[in-house]
């Protein structure tokens, strides 16, 4: 029976359903959390081995970002902790796309605030709080001078903003020279081109 259920999740050039190529966007997430030198931004197909080993490294990634940026109450942890895990554990049964996906989605809720329940709900429309996940947390995104003017710079191109972000810098700066802050420049940069600071921020 076993053998059977195997011999089904084959495809017909022999491969495993886990096996193939990579799409483009997942080479590029793997080449930003591993370098382009690494073999997970290299490789441009996996076997389902190479996939556990790939996956398991980035579960290792993320509990190390989760360190370094999320602060807050041991509850909170713990279910981070704990999403991570079963994401782990998933990895090491034959089918482990499911598990995974289930471990990286309540992630990401979490991170969002709380992992929501809807088994009680019935069918009909849903109350206007339903996707609020501030029941036992805020997430509040907060950005100081500098950041915004990072902020700018990535996402110049994406806006489609006026002039380059280095023909505005220039104008700034020879207007207010280079001993001016990055409060100088966000105040200014609201002046002179409230559109585009209204599209970003």
């Amino acid at each position: 029976m076993e053998r059977r259920r195997i011999v089904k999740r084959q495809k017909k050039d022999g491969r495993s359903a886990g096996e193939g190529q990579i799409p483009p966007a997942v080479r590029n997430q793997l080449a930003r959390l591993f370098g382009t030198s690494r073999a997970e931004a290299i490789s441009t197909s996996r076997s389902t081995v190479q996939w556990r080993r790939t996956l398991q490294a980035v579960l290792t990634e993320l509990d190390r970002y989760r360190r370094a940026n999320v602060r807050a109450d041991q509850f909170h942890e713990i279910s981070l902790c704990a999403a991570l895990s079963s994401a782990r554990e998933a990895l090491r049964t034959e089918d482990f796309w499911p598990g995974y996906v289930e471990g990286i989605t309540r992630f990401a809720l979490l991170l969002m605030g709380d992992y929501p329940d809807h088994h009680s709900r019935k069918t009909g429309k849903r109350r206007s709080d339903h996707y609020d996940l501030s029941r036992q947390r805020t997430l509040l995104y907060m950005q100081d001078y500098r950041q915004q003017k990072r902020t700018l710079f990535a996402a110049w191109k994406v806006f489609g903003l006026p002039k380059s972000f280095d023909e505005v810098i220039s104008e700034f700066r020879a207007q207010h020279g280079y001993a001016a802050t990055d409060a100088d420049f966000i105040q200014w940069f609201k002046r002179n081109y409230a559109a585009a600071y209204t599209t970003v921020f």
